[in-house]
């Protein structure tokens, strides 16, 4: 279903990506400014990466205003997953850990939690090619 999972750790200031293949290997990391052009530049060097972005899953906290710059995404046709933090809170996943920078052991995991919501009926905010 997807070939890569994009996991974002969103704060006011910035944003932390992590890049996970289908089989959880962790292939990039970078950091942007939580803004449009900070993202921007972080799509530009992921497909830089040669990360097919149409093959990707975005994955990230729901926070309110300082996630809503991701909603970028969306508008250029990308999956977006945005999670409620008491449910990541909840996530054996992420127990113990406070930011992407500290999960890259428990990262591998995600993308298998994540099929089993998606399988489960969640699903990820449509993207415009849906």
């Amino acid at each position: 279903m997807y070939a890569f999972f994009i996991g974002v750790d969103v704060s006011k200031e910035t944003l932390d990506w992590v890049i996970l293949t289908e089989q959880g290997h962790v292939c990039h990391t970078l950091q942007s400014t939580n803004n449009s052009q900070g993202i921007q530049q972080a799509l530009e060097s992921m497909q830089n990466q040669a990360i097919a972005l149409n093959t990707a899953l975005f994955c990230a906290e729901h926070t309110g205003m300082y996630s809503y710059p991701l909603t970028r995404l969306q508008q250029q046709g990308y999956a977006l997953w945005l999670e409620s933090g008491k449910q990541i809170k909840r996530s054996v996943v992420f127990s113990g850990a406070k930011t992407i920078k500290q999960m890259p052991n428990a990262l591998p995991s995600m993308p298998a939690a994540t099929m089993t919501k998606l399988d489960s009926g969640n699903h990820p905010i449509p993207s415009n090619n849906n």
